[in-house]
Order: structure tokens, then C-alpha cells, then sequence
């Protein structure tokens, strides 16, 4: 039965590549986000591997834990990677941050593969534990508040679990790496699924939400939309705009959703201005304020896919 399971996830696995990853990939074009792109395919790779190691039957228990070892850490790479998605930071943010990172936490696996550590016991030692679990909340914590909170949870909760299950020290007997592997592999294939799924309909906008800024938080997640956010706040502060950038969309003085304002002209000027029948122009200023700001994440492309005007 076990060699059953195994093969139908090692498939499924196959599968994830032909259509959420595929729609990924088209989803991050024109974003600082598609340097995230490869990263996804690591993971993708690592836990493939992963079960391919479990269903040959002919490894050591030591190389299998290694194993759902790095597909755990290969799984926080494309989740460390967005934390970066913003030109021009994003062009040298994998190759100085991303990877770097990932060398430290593979440090076990390397130990073992230079023969520092025994391959037949592969475990991790509580600050290892501890560095993997910062990454994992991290990681899945930058969507926990958006689109994705009960997808992130569950990819924390999984990940989190794995890596304690390879620290016999914490770890109780119940709690075995191979069965947490299995267990994590098909949370993230469920979240796959669903996030395919969602990504092929139109999300539900509530008429006091501004579509493109959930569009944004869904992608980019929480560390940007409030960096962002506050950068806007303050500006609206400093020019007396009757306006605030809150989590769904604008917000006037009171802290009421007033809809989203509409695009600023393209004669606009830098920040927008004031056309016939447009939002009040404090109102558009604000917006094209927050265009303005979105060019660091995004391209021309994105914007006119979303019917935005840019001066």
C-alpha cells in the first residue's frame, strides 16, 4: 500500500509541472518576481527526487532523511526569493541572498557528502533546527494575511514538522521524517492545486476593494503590500491627501472603503492629475502615487493587462 501512495504522489508530482507551475511561470512574467521562476523549479526537482529515492527501496534511512531534507530547505528558496522581488534589488538578490542561504542550511547534507557526518543517521542539531524553522516562518509567513493564509499555514505547519521530525533530540518516536515527508508532499501538492485552481478564475472583489492592489498583495504578499502601504501613508500625510492605502483597498479619514480610484490620465504627469469625470484629484494623485511605486515591481506589460494608463 505504502508503494502505491509512493508512486501516485511521485506522479502527481509530474503533474504539478504540466499546469501550476506552467501558469506560474506565465503569472511572474513581467514581474521582478519571475527571478523566483528557477527557484520554484529547485523545489519542484528536490522533492521529485525525493520520492524517487523513497521508491527505490535501495537507499540507506540516512540518505532518505537527507533527502526530504532538502526538499524541505529547496521548498523555502522560491519563498526567500519573492522577499527579494523588487527592481533592481531582484537581479543579485538570489545570488547574494538566496543562495547563500541555502549553502548554510545544506550544510548537514554537505557534511555527510564529505564525510564529516555518517550517512546510515542523518540528523540535524538544534541550531540548524532552529535557523531551518526562522526560514520556514519567514517564508510562509509573507502570505499569511493574504489570498494564501490557510495555504501558508499549512506549508509552515508541514515544513516546520519535517525538520523537527530530523531532530531526534526534540522530536518524539512518532513523529518519523518518511512520514512527514509524505505528509508534507501532499500539503504542497493540495496548495498547488489550489492556487492552480484560484489563479484560473477571477478572485471575489468586494465593491469597496481595489483590484489591482489585491492583485499585488496576492502575488508579492504581506512584507511588500505594508512596506508599501506605509510609503503611501506617509506620503498621503505629508500632502493632505483625504485618503489612506489600507489592506483591501482605499480608505478616506474615517477609515471607510471608498473603491478604487481611477487611473490617472495619460497626460497626467508623473503622479497623475485631474481629467473629466475622474476620481477628485487628491484622490488620483494619490493613485498615480502608487503606480508610481509599482514600477519597481512591475513591468509596462502588467499594468496594461490590469487597463492601468501610465504618464
Amino acid at each position: 500500500m505504502e508503494r502505491i501512495a509512493d508512486s501516485v504522489t511521485l506522479f502527481a508530482l509530474v503533474l504539478v509541472a504540466l499546469g501550476p507551475l506552467r501558469r506560474l511561470k506565465n503569472a511572474l512574467k513581467q514581474t521582478a518576481l519571475n527571478m523566483a521562476w528557477p527557484w520554484f523549479c529547485v523545489a519542484w526537482i528536490a522533492w521529485t527526487a525525493a520520492f524517487g529515492l523513497r521508491l527505490a527501496g535501495e537507499t540507506t534511512e540516512g540518505v532518505r532523511h537527507a533527502a526530504w531534507y532538502v526538499a524541505a530547505v529547496g521548498s523555502l528558496a522560491p519563498l526567500v526569493a519573492v522577499l527579494g522581488g523588487r527592481w533592481p534589488t531582484s537581479r543579485v538578490w538570489s545570488l547574494f541572498v538566496v543562495l547563500p542561504l541555502l549553502l548554510v542550511l545544506l550544510w548537514p547534507v554537505a557534511a555527510a557528502w564529505l564525510g564529516m557526518a555518517r550517512w546510515d543517521r542523518f540528523e540535524l542539531e538544534p541550531p540548524m533546527l532552529l535557523g531551518g524553522l526562522l526560514v520556514a516562518v519567514m517564508g510562509w509567513g509573507n502570505y499569511v494575511g493574504s489570498r494564501w493564509t490557510v495555504e501558508a499555514l499549512l506549508g509552515m505547519l508541514g515544513t516546520m514538522l519535517l525538520l523537527c521530525s530530523l531532530t531526534p533530540e526534540i522530536s518524539p518516536p512518532s513523529l518519523q521524517p518518511d512520514r512527514c515527508g509524505m505528509g508534507v508532499a501532499w500539503l504542497l501538492l493540495l496548495a498547488s492545486a489550489i492556487v492552480w485552481k484560484r489563479s484560473l478564475q477571477r478572485p471575489p472583489v468586494d465593491p469597496g476593494d481595489d483590484p489591482v492592489w489585491i492583485d499585488f498583495q496576492t502575488m508579492f504578499g504581506m512584507v511588500w503590500t505594508r512596506r508599501i502601504q506605509d510609503r503611501v501613508n506617509e506620503q498621503a500625510r505629508e500632502k493632505c491627501w483625504p485618503v489612506r492605502l489600507g489592506p483591501r483597498g482605499w480608505l478616506d479619514m474615517t477609515g471607510q472603503p471608498i473603491g478604487p480610484s481611477e487611473p490617472p490620465p495619460a497626460d497626467g504627469g508623473e503622479h497623475g492629475g485631474e481629467s473629466p469625470g475622474s476620481a477628485p484629484p487628491p484622490v488620483t494623485e494619490a493613485w498615480g502615487f502608487l503606480l508610481w511605486l509599482l514600477q519597481k515591481f512591475v513591468e509596462p506589460g502588467w499594468m496594461t493587462r490590469h487597463g492601468l494608463k501610465q504618464g
